[in-house]
C-alpha cells in the first residue's frame, strides 16, 4: 500500500572524483497533504470574509448617501436662515444674501428667500390680488399701476373691507424725484343717509393720472374679467360672512353670497359679479378725470328712493379728491411720512416724537419699563390727536376731563379695513389703506351696478380713522452709502393700529431688530375708555388671560392686528406680513 503522504527524495551529489566509489544516500521526507473537505471549507471561509467586507463597505457608502439626502438640505437651509438673520440684524451693509431655495428670479441665475425680490413686489391680504398686481408689474406697469389693480381686486374678493363704494387713504414715495405725496379719498360730507359717498374710483384715477404708466382701461380689464368670471371665497371672506350671516341673508348681498336655497355660501364657493364687471368696464372707457361719470351716477341712484338718490347724487358731485403734502416728522436718523388727518398717522408720529428723546436709555431699561414708556407716550398721543390743545405734559386725569364722552366715541368709527403695498427695488413705494367703515358697509348692494356702498356718513365729524394709517420711514443714509433705506408699514385692525405701527418702527430703529422680529411683537393693544382716556389691559401675546378676554369683548378688532412691511434697499425689495399667513406677497 502506498504511503498516504507524498515523499520527497534527496540524492547526494558527487562533488569530487574521490567520492566516486562511495555509496549513494537517499533521504525521504513525508509532508502532510490537506484533505479535499478541508480545502473546500477554507475556500468558503475566505469567500464569506470577502462578501462581508464588501457588504460592510456598501453599508457605509449608503449611510453617507442617506445622511446627505436627509440632512444635507436641512443644514443648507439652516445656514441660509442664519445668513438672513445676520443681514436683518445689521443696520447698514448688504441686503439679504442671495440664497438658494425658493423663488427663482426668471433668468437671474440665482434665487432668493421668499419675500425678497430683485425688481418689485405686491403684498395684500389676498393671494389673488397679490398675483394680479405682480402681473401688472411684469406687463410693464409701475407701483401705481399695480396698486390700482390690487385695490380694485380687493373690492371684488374682499367686499366687506374694500370696494369702489368705499374710501381709502394712500401715501406714495417717488424715488426719482424724492417727492412723497398723500391722498385721502375719504368722505368729508355728513349725510342724512345710511350710506356714504363712493370715492375709491376717483382717488385711484387721480393717483394713476399723477404717476401711472399703463393705460387706465388696461388696468381695469383684468378686474372686469375677475368680476365676470368669478372667484372662490377664501377663509377671510368666509369668516366675515359667518360673523354677519343674518344681515347678509336679509340684504341684497344674499344674491351674491347665498345658494339658491338661501343658505350662506362657504369657503371655496364661486361668486360671480357680472353687474360690477360691466360697471368697471364702462369706467375704464368713460372716466376722463377724477370724478364719477354722470352715466355711472345715474345707474347707481336709480336703485334708491328718489329723495335719497338726489341727496347722494349731489354729495357725489360736491366730493372731490386731491393730492396733499404728507405729514413729516424729522427725527434722529430717520423721517416719518404719513397721510394727514383724518388718517391717523399723526398718532404714530407723536408716539415716536415722545420716545425719540428717550431712545438712548430705552435699550438699557427693563422690559416692563420699556412697555410703560411706550404705553404712556401712546396714551398722550391718542388724546393729543383728538384735542391738539392738550399740552404734552398734561396728566391723564386732566386730559380725560378735556375730552367729552360723546365726541370721543366717534373715534371708534372705521374699525374694519384692508391694506396693501406695492414697491420696487428703486425705492418707489405705494401704500393704500381702504375701508367701507363697517364690515360690508351699509349692506346696500345696488342691483343695477353691483356696487356695495359704505356707511361713511359722518364726514369730518368722524374725526380720526384708525384703519387709515399707512406710513413711510426714510432712514438717513450713512456717509459711505449713497441710498437711503425706504420702509413702508401698514396695518389692519382696530384702534390699536397706530400704536402697533409705532411699535414696529421702535423695534426696527431703536432696538435694531430684524425686519421679521420687528413685526412679530408682542404688541400692546389699546382700548378706548368711555371716559375718553385710552388704556391698555394686555399685550397681544397673552391671549389666554382674562384681560385679553376683556379686550376682545370690548373691541374685538383690537386684538387681531395684521401688519404689512416692505423695505427697498440695495436694488432689492422685501415684503413681510405678520402673522405670515395673513398677507401673501408676490413679486419678481
Amino acid at each position: 500500500m502506498e504511503p498516504s503522504h507524498p515523499a520527497i527524495h534527496y540524492q547526494k551529489l558527487q562533488i569530487s572524483d574521490s567520492e566516486e566509489g562511495e555509496q549513494d544516500v537517499t533521504v525521504t521526507m513525508h509532508l502532510p497533504r490537506p484533505s479535499a473537505r478541508k480545502i473546500i471549507h477554507q475556500k468558503q471561509k475566505e469567500t464569506c470574509c470577502r462578501i462581508c467586507a464588501a457588504l460592510l463597505l456598501l453599508a457605509i457608502a449608503l449611510s453617507f448617501l442617506f445622511f446627505e439626502i436627509l440632512y444635507g438640505s436641512l443644514g443648507q437651509s439652516q445656514g441660509q436662515t442664519e445668513v438672513l438673520e445676520d443681514w436683518n440684524s445689521t443696520k447698514e451693509g448688504q441686503l439679504e444674501s442671495h440664497l438658494h431655495g425658493e423663488e427663482e428670479e426668471e433668468g437671474g441665475g440665482h434665487v432668493h428667500e421668499h419675500g425678497v425680490y430683485h425688481h418689485a413686489t405686491v403684498i395684500t391680504e389676498s393671494e389673488i390680488c397679490s398675483s394680479l398686481g405682480k402681473d401688472v408689474l411684469m406687463a410693464g406697469g409701475n407701483v401705481i399701476d399695480a396698486g390700482v389693480s390690487a385695490t380694485l381686486c380687493l373690492g371684488i374678493v374682499h367686499p366687506h373691507t374694500a370696494g369702489i363704494g368705499g374710501a381709502f387713504s394712500a401715501i406714495f414715495h417717488n424715488a426719482t424725484s424724492g417727492i412723497t405725496i398723500a391722498l385721502n379719498a375719504v368722505p368729508t360730507l355728513s349725510l342724512a343717509l345710511k350710506y356714504g359717498v363712493p370715492l375709491t374710483l376717483q382717488g385711484l384715477y387721480l393717483l394713476h393720472q399723477y404717476h401711472g404708466q399703463l393705460g387706465w382701461s388696461e388696468l381695469l380689464e383684468p378686474i372686469v374679467q375677475l368680476a365676470r368670471g368669478g372667484f372662490r371665497i377664501d377663509h377671510i371672506l368666509a369668516r366675515a360672512l359667518r360673523e354677519n350671516e343674518e344681515r347678509v341673508k336679509s340684504s341684497l348681498l344674499c344674491s351674491l353670497f347665498c345658494y339658491a336655497n338661501g343658505s350662506l355660501k362657504d369657503e371655496g364657493s364661486l361668486v360671480v359679479s357680472p353687474k360690477l364687471g360691466d360697471i368697471l368696464h364702462e369706467a375704464g372707457s368713460m372716466m376722463a378725470e377724477a370724478t364719477l361719470p354722470e352715466e355711472l351716477v345715474k345707474y347707481l341712484i336709480q336703485d334708491l328712493p328718489p329723495q335719497e338718490g338726489e341727496l347722494l347724487s349731489d354729495a357725489i358731485s360736491r366730493s372731490k379728491v386731491a393730492l396733499e403734502n404728507p405729514l413729516d416728522f424729522k427725527l434722529d436718523g430717520f423721517t416719518l411720512y404719513s397721510a394727514p388727518p383724518p388718517a391717523a398717522g399723526n398718532i404714530v408720529g407723536d408716539i415716536l416724537k415722545e420716545l425719540n428723546s428717550k431712545k438712548n436709555v430705552l435699550p438699557e431699561q427693563g422690559l416692563s419699563d420699556i412697555y410703560y414708556q411706550i404705553l404712556n407716550a401712546s396714551q398722550h398721543a391718542y388724546i393729543r390727536s383728538f384735542r391738539e390743545l392738550i399740552p404734552w405734559n398734561a396728566s391723564l386725569e386732566t386730559s380725560g376731563q378735556l375730552v367729552s364722552h360723546q365726541s370721543f366715541l366717534q373715534l371708534k368709527s372705521a374699525e374694519v379695513g384692508s391694506h396693501l403695498t406695492t414697491a420696487d427695488s428703486k425705492g418707489n413705494i405705494l401704500m393704500i389703506s381702504t375701508s367701507l367703515n363697517s364690515s360690508f358697509g351699509s349692506y346696500f348692494l345696488s342691483p343695477t351696478t353691483g356696487i356695495l356702498l359704505s356707511d361713511f356718513t359722518r364726514g369730518m365729524d368722524s374725526k380720526l380713522l384708525f384703519w387709515s394709517c399707512p406710513v413711510l420711514v426714510k432712514l438717513n443714509a450713512d456717509d459711505d452709502d449713497d441710498d437711503d433705506d425706504i420702509v413702508g408699514v401698514g396695518a389692519v385692525g382696530g384702534s390699536s393700529v397706530p400704536l402697533n405701527i409705532a411699535q414696529v418702527i421702535i423695534n426696527r430703529i431703536y432696538f435694531e431688530k430684524s425686519l421679521k422680529d420687528a413685526t412679530n411683537g408682542p404688541f400692546l393693544h389699546l382700548v378706548l375708555g368711555e371716559d375718553g382716556v385710552p388704556w391698555s389691559p394686555v399685550s397681544g401675546v397673552f391671549n389666554t388671560s382674562s384681560l385679553f378676554e376683556s379686550l376682545s369683548e370690548t373691541e374685538p378688532e383690537a386684538g387681531a392686528t395684521s401688519i404689512l412691511l416692505v423695505q427697498s434697499h440695495a436694488e432689492h425689495v422685501r415684503a413681510i406680513g405678520s402673522p405670515p399667513q395673513c398677507c401673501p406677497s408676490s413679486g419678481f
